[in-house]
């Protein structure tokens, strides 16, 4: 039997528009001691480097350098260009050229400012790109904005540099600290509501489940902006949906965000090789996970496809294959195509991606489950001795590791399911809670982490053992985290189905339902929640 239909709600504009950026589209002002095409070229700059356009960005500010040499805000803007703290990407040697290109010293460019504001703005690049380690620089630029937010009270430029910063450098663990960070990127908007980087910033301190309403405030915001602007833009209102179980408007906004990154890539002449983790596999992972919500699982696949085929194309770039190896994973957990597991492992050996904590995790459940034990222990082992990753890491160098993946309670997730399988329960339900309590005191990302949850593998496990209660708890407290993720929906089912709480049950085969209203084909649980659904209109 197939399941329903129902309408897209689509948010976003269908066709592809060209990506080219003005400032007069976004209402950016910035006045400048340059007048004239220069002025316009650094007010272009400006914008596309809030809409994360980086490389537009440097081409317009090395225009308006062209037009006024000596226009040294031209040179400030293509110095911060190189500074992109949301993707973790910090170019400083190029930044420093940059600067050494308007005069050799400090002194010398500030003296090149053609206003006390503008010197002001010179001087915290400065300390940008100056010695000590990179958090101390980044620390003392963030001061240095706060400075000069303080100093120019009207300049709403100067408040939202000063967010973009708060927003990477906040304390999550203070909520005092984070609404302030929120309401600075609110005000830039009620000064400005086309400005091209608040949106993004105030959905990046509120994406979480507590505070995500505050995010659809920028949703609003972001539904009314012109179609101008780069994959970023497009993008950033999923971080809202994927909190509210929105699976339909994720999918439309991260389809549309990759045909625009695909867009730009062939305008510039790119390569595949030339691109990050943030124009390319964050918005593939966002897309497909979204589609494994809705069960369709065929376009999920074709999304594993199509990045094995853009890997081979890119020379095997790893950039390339983080995005492969991570959505292969992935949809083997979401999907429990465990027999897929022993080609998964000899591959991600072979290409390198073997200490990839997603392929780990998909590879040791999967063995687990499967009975291939020493494979899964080999799993548990190798994950066990990688290093934790730190938030917001995005450097080349670490995709390989799998980025933003908690490693310990993955390691305890298989370690639970190994003893599971050799007839210890009590250890195995030892491990599965701790890897609970490990996740919960440790917090990362917005897509599952690890991919599979581990409250939902747990609430498996005690409805495998006949204890639903303890079960629904466990899914419970997942759908507060991940709201309307289809595989706690109905194991929440299952659990108040067993419980002989009817009616409950069926109000989660409902909600399961309608995430499936387009599955293709019927996922497996289907059918036992349309009989569920069925019995209760009778």
């Amino acid at each position: 039997m197939r399941l329903g239909f129902r309408a897209l709600v689509v948010l976003l504009p269908v066709a592809l528009q060209a990506q080219e950026v003005h400032h007069r589209t976004w209402r950016i002002e910035f006045p400048t001691s340059a007048s004239g095409q220069a002025q316009e070229e650094f007010l272009d700059g400006l914008t596309a480097y809030h809409l994360c356009m980086f490389e537009d960005a440097l081409e317009h500010f090395r225009a308006a350098e062209k037009l006024a040499p000596n226009f040294a805000m031209a040179y400030w803007g293509e110095a911060l260009a190189h500074h992109r703290p949301i993707w973790s990407i910090y170019e400083r040697d190029a930044a420093r050229a940059v600067l050494n290109r308007l005069a050799p010293t400090a002194e010398a460019r500030l003296a090149k400012g053609g206003t006390p504001r503008e010197k002001a703005y010179l001087s915290a690049v400065e300390v940008l790109y100056a010695d000590g380690t990179t958090s101390e620089r980044e620390q003392a630029y963030l001061d240095a904005m706060r400075r000069v937010s303080e100093q120019y009270p009207d300049d709403t430029e100067a408040l939202a540099l000063y967010s973009l910063m708060k927003v990477v450098g906040y304390d999550r663990s203070d909520e005092r600290d984070r609404m302030d960070t929120a309401r600075m990127s609110l005000e830039v908007l009620r000064r400005n509501p086309l400005h091209p980087g608040a949106p993004r910033y105030l959905i990046q301190t509120v994406d979480d489940a507590l505070h995500a309403p505050l995010g659809l405030v920028a949703v609003r915001a972001l539904q009314a902006w012109p179609e101008e602007g780069g994959s970023e833009s497009v993008h950033i209102s999923s971080h809202i949906y994927l909190l509210y179980g929105m699976w339909d408007e994720m999918e439309q906004t991260n389809a549309r965000a990759f045909d625009v990154s695909m867009d730009w890539t062939k305008r510039h002449g790119a390569k595949l090789s030339d691109l990050n983790l943030h124009n390319y596999q964050h918005l593939l992972d966002f897309r497909q996970y979204s589609l494994l919500q809705l069960g369709r699982y065929r376009d999920a696949q074709d999304i594993v496809d199509r990045t094995s085929s853009d890997y081979v194309a890119s020379g095997r770039a790893p950039q390339i294959g983080g995005a492969y190896f991570g959505s292969r994973a992935r949809y083997i957990l979401e999907t429990n195509q465990w027999d897929q597991v022993p080609a998964l492992a000899d591959e991600a050996r072979t290409a390198g991606f073997w200490r990839n904590p997603t392929v780990l995790q998909a590879v040791g459940i999967g063995a687990a489950k499967s009975g291939k034990l020493d494979l899964a222990r080999n799993a548990a082992q190798t994950l066990a001795g990688l290093p934790e990753p730190q938030a917001r890491t995005a450097s080349l160098a670490q995709l390989r590791a799998g980025l933003g993946t908690r490693v310990q309670p993955a390691t305890l997730e298989i370690e639970g399911l190994i003893a599971l399988a050799q007839g210890d329960e009590d250890t195995a339900l030892s491990k599965l809670q701790a890897s609970v309590e490990h996740a919960d005191k440790n917090p990362m990302g917005l897509l599952p982490n690890p991919s599979k949850p581990p409250q939902e593998l747990y609430g498996e496990v005690l409805l495998k053992l006949n204890r639903p209660a303890e079960a629904l708890r466990q899914f419970d407290q997942e759908l507060e985290l991940y709201r309307g993720r289809s595989a706690a929906l109905l194991g929440a089912a299952r659990a108040n189905m067993q419980l002989g709480r009817q009616v409950a049950a069926q109000k989660r085969y409902s909600e399961l339902l309608k995430n499936w209203h387009n599955a293709n084909p019927n996922p497996p649980g289907s059918d036992e929640a349309l009989k569920a659904l069925q019995n209760k209109s009778r």
